[in-house]
Protein backbone atom coordinates (compact mmCIF):
# COMPACT_ATOMS: atom_id res chain seq x y z
CA UNK A 1 0.00 0.00 0.00
CA UNK A 2 1.42 3.57 -0.52
CA UNK A 3 0.30 6.88 0.72
CA UNK A 4 1.18 10.07 0.43
CA UNK A 5 2.08 13.44 2.41
CA UNK A 6 -0.98 15.78 2.95
CA UNK A 7 1.82 18.47 1.47
CA UNK A 8 3.26 17.32 -1.87
CA UNK A 9 -0.05 17.87 -4.37
CA UNK A 10 0.77 21.30 -5.32
CA UNK A 11 3.26 23.50 -5.12
CA UNK A 12 1.81 26.50 -2.99
CA UNK A 13 -1.81 27.87 -2.87
CA UNK A 14 -3.45 30.97 -0.50
CA UNK A 15 -5.68 29.03 1.04
CA UNK A 16 -6.20 25.70 3.19
CA UNK A 17 -8.85 23.89 5.19
CA UNK A 18 -6.83 22.35 8.44
CA UNK A 19 -8.20 19.73 11.22
CA UNK A 20 -6.19 19.31 14.23
CA UNK A 21 -6.87 16.15 16.48
CA UNK A 22 -5.40 16.99 20.11
CA UNK A 23 -4.70 14.08 22.73
CA UNK A 24 -5.34 16.94 25.44
CA UNK A 25 -5.99 20.67 25.07
CA UNK A 26 -5.94 22.94 27.57
CA UNK A 27 -7.49 27.00 28.29
CA UNK A 28 -5.39 29.37 29.37
CA UNK A 29 -7.84 31.76 30.25
CA UNK A 30 -7.51 33.45 33.78
CA UNK A 31 -9.67 36.56 33.49
CA UNK A 32 -13.58 34.65 34.22
CA UNK A 33 -16.33 36.12 31.85
CA UNK A 34 -19.63 35.62 32.92
CA UNK A 35 -20.36 33.37 29.95
CA UNK A 36 -16.87 31.57 31.81
CA UNK A 37 -18.55 31.73 35.17
CA UNK A 38 -21.66 29.81 34.71
CA UNK A 39 -19.21 27.26 33.20
CA UNK A 40 -17.30 27.51 35.99
CA UNK A 41 -20.08 26.70 38.63
CA UNK A 42 -21.39 23.90 36.52
CA UNK A 43 -18.04 21.88 36.61
CA UNK A 44 -17.23 22.83 40.19
CA UNK A 45 -20.77 21.35 41.22
CA UNK A 46 -18.94 17.82 39.82
CA UNK A 47 -18.01 16.40 43.39
CA UNK A 48 -15.02 14.69 41.18
CA UNK A 49 -13.91 18.69 40.76
CA UNK A 50 -10.63 19.49 42.69
CA UNK A 51 -12.77 22.39 43.51
CA UNK A 52 -16.02 21.24 44.24
CA UNK A 53 -17.16 22.57 48.12
CA UNK A 54 -14.23 24.98 47.56
CA UNK A 55 -14.66 28.97 47.34
CA UNK A 56 -15.16 30.05 43.88
CA UNK A 57 -14.58 33.63 44.32
CA UNK A 58 -11.46 33.85 46.02
CA UNK A 59 -9.93 31.26 43.50
CA UNK A 60 -11.35 33.45 40.47
CA UNK A 61 -9.99 36.72 42.12
CA UNK A 62 -6.68 34.89 42.62
CA UNK A 63 -6.30 34.21 39.14
CA UNK A 64 -6.24 30.39 39.89
CA UNK A 65 -8.50 29.21 37.58
CA UNK A 66 -7.61 29.15 33.80
CA UNK A 67 -10.49 28.15 31.26
CA UNK A 68 -11.53 28.39 27.53
CA UNK A 69 -13.27 31.58 26.46
CA UNK A 70 -16.94 30.57 25.76
CA UNK A 71 -19.56 31.95 23.23
CA UNK A 72 -22.75 33.52 23.76
CA UNK A 73 -24.30 30.05 24.80
CA UNK A 74 -21.71 28.93 26.59
CA UNK A 75 -19.85 26.80 24.29
CA UNK A 76 -15.69 26.84 24.66
CA UNK A 77 -13.80 27.92 22.04
CA UNK A 78 -10.28 28.33 20.87
CA UNK A 79 -9.51 32.16 19.62
CA UNK A 80 -7.77 32.31 16.51
CA UNK A 81 -5.10 34.18 18.03
CA UNK A 82 -3.76 31.08 19.59
CA UNK A 83 -3.40 29.62 16.30
CA UNK A 84 -0.70 32.26 15.62
CA UNK A 85 1.07 32.14 18.18
CA UNK A 86 1.48 28.52 17.35
CA UNK A 87 2.89 29.20 14.01
CA UNK A 88 4.76 32.21 15.17
CA UNK A 89 6.78 30.15 17.67
CA UNK A 90 7.62 28.21 14.50
CA UNK A 91 10.16 31.19 13.65
CA UNK A 92 12.33 29.71 15.89
CA UNK A 93 12.75 26.69 13.91
CA UNK A 94 12.16 27.96 9.93
CA UNK A 95 13.29 31.26 10.41
CA UNK A 96 12.12 32.60 7.07
CA UNK A 97 9.80 31.54 4.20
CA UNK A 98 9.30 31.85 0.39
CA UNK A 99 6.23 34.01 -0.53
CA UNK A 100 4.38 34.46 -3.06
CA UNK A 101 2.70 38.34 -3.81
CA UNK A 102 -0.69 39.25 -5.69
CA UNK A 103 0.95 39.01 -8.37
CA UNK A 104 3.26 35.49 -8.10
CA UNK A 105 6.36 37.44 -7.42
CA UNK A 106 8.50 35.51 -5.04
CA UNK A 107 10.33 36.93 -2.02
CA UNK A 108 11.32 36.02 1.06
CA UNK A 109 10.06 36.84 5.20
CA UNK A 110 11.11 35.90 8.16
CA UNK A 111 8.78 33.71 9.60
CA UNK A 112 7.48 35.94 12.44
CA UNK A 113 7.21 38.72 10.13
CA UNK A 114 5.03 36.71 7.91
CA UNK A 115 3.00 35.03 10.22
CA UNK A 116 2.56 38.46 12.16
CA UNK A 117 1.46 40.72 8.68
CA UNK A 118 0.79 38.63 5.74
CA UNK A 119 -1.36 35.35 7.30
CA UNK A 120 -5.03 34.62 8.37
CA UNK A 121 -6.48 32.42 10.55
CA UNK A 122 -10.28 32.34 10.39
CA UNK A 123 -12.47 31.46 12.11
CA UNK A 124 -11.90 34.13 15.00
CA UNK A 125 -13.57 30.90 17.25
CA UNK A 126 -12.60 27.66 16.74
CA UNK A 127 -15.00 25.54 18.79
CA UNK A 128 -13.47 21.82 20.35
CA UNK A 129 -14.72 19.29 18.55
CA UNK A 130 -15.62 15.54 19.20
CA UNK A 131 -13.81 13.88 16.47
CA UNK A 132 -16.08 10.64 17.11
CA UNK A 133 -19.59 12.29 16.30
CA UNK A 134 -18.49 16.48 15.40
CA UNK A 135 -20.31 17.18 18.66
CA UNK A 136 -19.42 20.44 19.84
CA UNK A 137 -18.28 20.07 23.74
CA UNK A 138 -19.51 21.76 26.31
CA UNK A 139 -17.95 21.52 29.60
CA UNK A 140 -13.99 20.38 30.52
CA UNK A 141 -12.20 19.09 33.54
CA UNK A 142 -10.23 20.68 35.83
CA UNK A 143 -6.96 19.69 36.77
CA UNK A 144 -4.66 20.83 39.34
CA UNK A 145 -1.75 21.97 37.93
CA UNK A 146 1.65 23.74 39.65
CA UNK A 147 3.04 26.70 37.91
CA UNK A 148 5.75 28.84 38.60
CA UNK A 149 6.08 32.44 37.80
CA UNK A 150 8.75 34.55 36.97
CA UNK A 151 10.02 35.18 40.67
CA UNK A 152 10.06 31.21 40.98
CA UNK A 153 6.93 31.00 42.94
CA UNK A 154 5.08 27.99 42.93
CA UNK A 155 1.17 28.46 42.39
CA UNK A 156 -1.44 25.80 42.22
CA UNK A 157 -3.92 26.18 39.21
CA UNK A 158 -7.01 24.80 38.31
CA UNK A 159 -6.85 24.60 34.99
CA UNK A 160 -9.55 23.37 32.17
CA UNK A 161 -9.15 20.74 29.78
CA UNK A 162 -10.41 18.38 27.25
CA UNK A 163 -9.20 15.61 25.89
CA UNK A 164 -9.72 14.04 22.48
CA UNK A 165 -10.55 17.17 20.56
CA UNK A 166 -10.83 17.91 16.74
CA UNK A 167 -10.11 21.79 15.63
CA UNK A 168 -11.30 22.85 12.23
CA UNK A 169 -9.99 26.14 10.61
CA UNK A 170 -8.49 27.88 7.65
CA UNK A 171 -5.15 29.26 6.72
CA UNK A 172 -4.70 31.91 3.99
CA UNK A 173 -0.89 32.30 3.38
CA UNK A 174 1.21 32.46 0.02
CA UNK A 175 3.77 30.11 1.42
CA UNK A 176 5.47 27.58 -0.63
CA UNK A 177 3.74 24.47 0.22
CA UNK A 178 7.01 22.11 1.35
CA UNK A 179 7.62 24.73 3.98
CA UNK A 180 4.59 24.40 5.05
CA UNK A 181 5.78 20.45 6.35
CA UNK A 182 8.19 21.79 8.28
CA UNK A 183 6.55 24.57 9.83
CA UNK A 184 3.57 22.01 10.90
CA UNK A 185 6.74 19.66 12.36
CA UNK A 186 7.83 22.27 14.40
CA UNK A 187 4.15 23.68 15.07
CA UNK A 188 3.85 19.84 16.88
CA UNK A 189 6.96 20.40 18.71
CA UNK A 190 5.37 23.49 20.25
CA UNK A 191 1.88 22.29 21.19
CA UNK A 192 -1.24 24.46 20.65
CA UNK A 193 -3.09 25.91 24.30
CA UNK A 194 -1.63 26.25 27.40
CA UNK A 195 0.01 24.12 30.02
CA UNK A 196 2.37 22.40 26.96
CA UNK A 197 5.08 22.12 29.52
CA UNK A 198 2.96 19.84 31.46
CA UNK A 199 2.28 17.57 28.72
CA UNK A 200 -0.64 19.23 27.20
CA UNK A 201 -1.26 20.66 23.33
CA UNK A 202 -0.30 17.75 21.49
CA UNK A 203 -1.45 17.62 18.20
CA UNK A 204 -1.42 15.71 14.75
CA UNK A 205 -2.81 17.11 11.42
CA UNK A 206 -5.24 15.19 10.37
CA UNK A 207 -6.09 17.58 7.25
CA UNK A 208 -4.31 20.16 5.20
CA UNK A 209 -6.69 20.87 1.77
CA UNK A 210 -6.68 23.32 -0.90
CA UNK A 211 -9.61 25.68 -0.36
CA UNK A 212 -9.30 27.30 -3.56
Amino acid sequence: MTSSCVFDDHRFCNSHIVSLLANNIAGGKSYITPAMRMALDVIASDPESPIFGKDLDTLVNNRQINMFERDAHGLPLLENYVVMAMLRFTSKVVPTVRCYGSNNEEFVMSTEDYVNNELYVTPESIYLQNPDNHDIYKYGKLVAIDFIDGHGVSQTRFVETFDNVQLNFNIDAMVENDRWHVIWRAARSCGIGAARHHGYGNFIVTRWERAN
